[in-house]
């Protein structure tokens, strides 16, 4: 673990979320830094555009600059960051419309494959698993509770990646998902889209469990609408 006598208070909701998407991590102080300004990134603390100062980052964990610049070229490689000439590093903003756009299109098309294949080769097992994740999604819809709601979200398409695709496919997809969670947490989303989202779940899911490609990647397509950001 890396030690720091700053210690950052972050809320305990996101976190928790993060910990379940990333426990494939925490082994070295590269992936301790990567989660230490991943987290920051979520909590707003560093939006974007905001630029990364490696030293200040090292100084604030105790940690080598050298660390710190392994995990920032992580975070480039990753589309997290982008690197500025003579300038350091910022968080990308994707809320410039090229940005955003491009990573619309990249979310399209992963998911849209991911369902496509997954519903020719789901198995009773993994169809039981994911409808046991809508049941919950939909009873932190029904009781309001927006942080279960959105870590049972994350579970469900992190586990049709990991169905479809395995760990490698989770490496890919896992950074698309969270950068577009990043960028909705700043858009204006009104309840009628809210109470959509909450349906295609379940429409999704029976998709998949009826072994229909095609409806499931359109579905899905339908699921993810451009939304309206404030800059």
């Amino acid at each position: 673990m890396v030690q720091s006598n700053a210690q950052v208070r972050v809320d305990t909701g996101v976190m928790a979320w993060l910990d379940r998407i990333y426990s494939d991590l925490r082994s070295s102080h590269a992936d301790q830094i990567y989660d230490y300004i991943l987290t920051q990134i979520f909590l707003g603390q560093t939006p974007p555009g905001h630029r990364l100062m490696e030293n200040q980052i090292a100084r604030h964990l105790g940690v080598g600059i050298g660390h710190v610049h392994e995990t920032v070229i992580r975070l480039r490689d990753e589309g997290w960051i982008e690197l500025i000439p003579h300038g350091g590093a910022r968080v990308i903003n994707y809320h410039d419309p090229h940005k955003h756009r491009q990573l619309y299109d990249m979310r399209i098309s992963l998911e849209s494959g991911i369902f496509f294949f997954l519903a020719q080769t789901i198995t009773s097992a993994q169809a039981a698993e994911l409808e046991a994740i809508v049941r919950r999604i939909e009873s932190a819809s029904v009781v309001q509770e927006p942080m279960e709601y959105r870590r049972q979200d994350a579970e469900f398409y992190m586990k049709t990646a990991l169905f479809a695709g395995g760990a490698r496919l989770i490496t890919i997809y896992r950074c698309i998902f969270l950068q577009w969670s990043v960028m909705m947490d700043r858009c204006r989303q009104n309840k009628s889209t809210q109470s959509q989202s909450e349906k295609a779940h379940r429409a999704i899911f029976s998709a998949l469990k009826a072994k229909d490609s095609t409806l499931a990647a359109e579905l899905v397509r339908h699921h993810i609408p451009m939304p309206e950001c404030q800059i």
